[in-house]
């Protein structure tokens, strides 16, 4: 699925990398921090994690490029493989772990790959959690900008939604970066209302998307 690669995540037949998610969310984190810090000279671990988090909505997005084509991937977290490349990051993930969607697995990706690395970050980075999400919501909502099936109108209802959510999560997280706005409304002139902490790198650049440009 080529497709995918939009997402910087690549599926290949044997999965390599310098970590995966299950050793970030444990003993790999420095790891990782001295990584982004390198590249990008961030200032802290909260600064560190939410950048790369920025770059984790990419997979977490692919994920659900894949659901709303009626695919799951099924692995666990020490199946995605993080590959770290001239100051990026991408994924891989084996394509022995793709089979069709089954009913319950919307909110097995949610708590897996969104709730479980969301939550770890989190308190390793000492960072929000709503800043985190929020990274991962413009990703999201790309996702289903991209792919007009009723499978996907009825995955990102359901994502805004608090039922998929829980019992690991009580609310959407995803509903609170409407800010009042409908989804088209959002889409068509997206804002964040939470700051990724890119303007607190040397080069005091904002995103595009920044709260702190109004």
């Amino acid at each position: 699925m080529p497709e995918i690669k939009l997402y910087q995540t690549d599926i290949v037949g044997q999965a390599s990398g310098f970590a995966t998610l299950g050793d970030i969310c444990g003993d790999h984190f420095g790891t990782l921090m001295d990584m982004v810090t390198e590249d990008t000279c961030a200032p802290d671990h909260s600064v560190a994690t939410s950048i790369y988090m920025r770059k984790y909505g990419f997979f977490l997005a692919s994920l659900l490029s894949l659901a709303a084509q009626n695919r799951t991937w099924d692995g666990t977290l020490d199946d995605v493989y993080v590959v770290h490349n001239e100051g990026s990051f991408r994924f891989q993930i084996e394509e022995r772990f793709l089979r069709k969607r089954e009913d319950q697995d919307l909110p097995f990706l949610l708590e897996l790959f969104g709730h479980e690395v969301v939550e770890s970050l989190r308190r390793k980075g000492k960072v929000s959690s709503f800043t985190l999400w929020e990274n991962i919501w413009g990703y999201v909502l790309w996702v289903y900008e991209q792919t007009d099936t009723d499978l996907a109108r009825e995955d990102l209802h359901s994502l805004l939604e608090d039922d998929v959510w829980q019992p690991f999560k009580r609310r959407s997280p995803f509903r609170r970066f409407l800010n009042g706005r409908s989804v088209e409304e959002c889409s068509a002139d997206f804002k964040r209302i939470t700051c990724c902490l890119l303007k607190e790198l040397p080069s005091k650049r904002k995103c595009a998307y920044c709260p702190f440009n109004c």
